[in-house]
């Protein structure tokens, strides 16, 4: 039953990156959903008791509303950027154990040789560890310096937006108040 599955060597079910990221976008879907759905019960309350928003009302709603995808699409982005640094990491991890298992593999093949020799041997074929370690290394640590930098920048940028949005809305203290914000 558990045969078309894969597992970690903490017995945990392996999933690939693209459906972590796929389960955790419709996961902050949901969230949004459910918080846009809270502010339009929140717009047809008001409009009931007045007929029509006020431009303050309207100013809050649809700052609100703003703030929800925002935050959303926040979440999104730094669990992608995340998960980007995550897989980056492994697979400098991994580079390192390859060339080891690589030298390993060499020395059992040829047994007979010194370990000297199977370095020579690996070095001639381009086996060495410029090639399989620092190189992979040098490429892995440019995208994980760029992603984090990429993932600031739009920290920087929510930042911005939300500091925006809280200046205009505390500009009517009494809506605020009102609403009991």
């Amino acid at each position: 039953m558990w045969g078309g599955y894969q597992f970690d060597k903490s017995g945990n079910i392996r999933t690939a990156t693209d459906t972590k990221i796929k389960l955790k976008m419709a996961q902050t879907d949901i969230v949004m959903q459910d918080q846009l759905k809270a502010l339009t019960s929140l717009a047809t309350k008001l409009t009931k008791s007045g007929g029509h928003l006020s431009a303050s009302e309207q100013i809050y709603l649809e700052s609100s509303e703003v703030l929800i995808i925002v935050d959303g699409i926040a979440k999104m982005v730094e669990s992608g950027f995340s998960e980007i640094i995550q897989v980056c990491q492994q697979a400098i991890k991994e580079t390192e154990t390859h060339c080891k298992d690589t030298v390993q593999r060499a020395q059992d093949v040829a047994s007979h040789l010194s370990y000297y020799e199977v370095m020579d041997a690996l070095t001639s074929g381009g086996a060495t560890k410029a090639r399989i370690v620092d190189e992979p290394v040098v490429y892995y640590e440019e995208k994980i310096a760029k992603a984090e930098k990429t993932k600031k920048e739009y920290q920087a940028l929510v930042t911005e937006i939300k500091t925006g949005i809280d200046a205009q809305v505390s500009l009517d203290k009494a809506l605020a108040k009102e609403l009991q914000i």
